[in-house]
């Protein structure tokens, strides 16, 4: 009896501690399976307010992109009205023209992609999903072929600069309005595809549950051999080509024109100031481009030749996201580079925004700086 009381004793402490770490062993799992279910929580949250951001951006880039090439390339084309009638400006007129289109599908396409909207209005709904594909198609050719004509416009300098006695036979405003209007043309060949490898289709809202339409690649878009021959020939055709041609023409105007400042100020120093200028325009919009569209061209490359090896995130999607309305920004910023760049378009510029009428003296003024440095100004 003594030998069991003994034994129970010493078995009690045993079964405590058993006890003990069995309780906590159970307390740990359960906190650790509600601290799990509240990270998922989080990071659901997380992701759904990173969504609503993304859509925030989207809409509000779109919008803020349009509305200002809307306005802008407005006062471009009325204040190119009354400049000079030269090569250059027919070239930048038409590059207007194309930007300002540009604007109106970015601001219907911002209307389109806005998710508070979508889910408000059915009718929204239907038109977006009919319409938002050719929107994009229209937006994307635009842009190539304000693209192409500013390539063109480096094109033209360099002759002006390299063959100054056949100028006036070369480039002439009928020669820049046919070539113009080829290019525009011209932009639907990198863009077609687009026809053929996007479409709309309806996806359940993360939010609502309703369905929205989204745009999306169709089979053939999904295609690897497809998509790598698209992706190289978009890059090459709409990223490659015109940052060659303005680098080459840009570069080869500016040595040429040093060139010929260094003979002019052995022959007549009076001539050699009023010739440093002469391509500022040009070479002011050859520079935006290349400094918008550098930064998604390297990143266009790297994607081609290594692949997307991954699933990207809600952030880097947001990222993308951003970094894709940067290259749209040439749209209304060449407005900025003319009122910089160009004395005449700004004395214009301002005038018009002040609605103040020219007076006849300002006009002999004007028509007399231009035809004395029309040069220094876009050749």
């Amino acid at each position: 009896m003594g030998a069991f009381r003994l034994l129970s004793l010493a078995l009690v402490p045993i079964i405590a501690v058993a006890l003990t770490a069995s309780l906590e062993n159970s307390t740990w799992d359960a906190s650790t399976a509600g601290e799990v279910q509240a990270e998922e929580k989080v990071y659901e949250r997380f992701n759904l307010y990173l969504q609503e951001f993304g859509n925030l951006i989207n809409t509000g880039g779109h919008l803020f992109v349009g509305t200002a090439a809307i306005i802008c390339n407005t006062l471009n084309i009325v204040v190119l009205g009354h400049q000079k009638t030269i090569s250059p400006f027919v070239y930048l007129k038409w590059v207007a023209v194309c930007d300002l289109l540009t604007g109106v599908m970015m601001t219907w396409q911002g209307v389109m992609v806005n998710l508070d909207a979508l889910r408000l209005y059915p009718a929204l709904r239907v038109l977006s999903y009919r319409c938002q594909a050719i929107v994009y198609f229209i937006r994307s050719t635009l842009a190539t072929s304000a693209t192409y004509i500013i390539c063109a416009l480096g094109v033209d300098r360099l002759i002006a600069v390299l063959r100054p006695m056949k100028r006036a036979i070369w480039c002439t405003r009928r020669r820049a309005h046919i070539t113009s209007a080829i290019l525009c043309i011209a932009g639907i060949i990198p863009n077609f595809h687009l026809l053929f490898r996007v479409t709309l289709e309806y996806f359940p809202d993360s939010k609502t549950g309703l369905p929205l339409p989204f745009l999306t690649l169709t089979e053939i878009g999904r295609d690897k051999q497809i998509l790598t021959i698209t992706q190289w020939s978009k890059f090459l055709l709409k990223q490659i080509l015109p940052l060659t041609v303005m680098v080459v023409t840009s570069t080869w105007t500016i040595v040429q024109i040093l060139k010929s400042l260094r003979f002019r100020k052995q022959v007549n120093s009076q001539k050699s100031e009023k010739k440093i200028q002469c391509f500022g325009v040009t070479i002011g919009v050859i520079v935006l481009f290349i400094v918008t569209n550098a930064p998604l061209a390297f990143y266009i490359f790297d994607t081609s030749i290594n692949g997307q090896d991954f699933t990207p995130s809600y952030s880097f999607s947001v990222f993308l996201l951003i970094a894709e309305f940067i290259p749209w920004s040439n749209s209304f910023l060449n407005f900025f580079v003319y009122i910089l760049l160009n004395d005449t378009f700004r004395q214009d510029a301002i005038r018009l925004l002040l609605c103040r009428k020219k007076e006849r003296h300002d006009y002999v003024t004007s028509t007399q700086l231009i035809g004395h440095q029309y040069q220094g100004n876009l050749g």
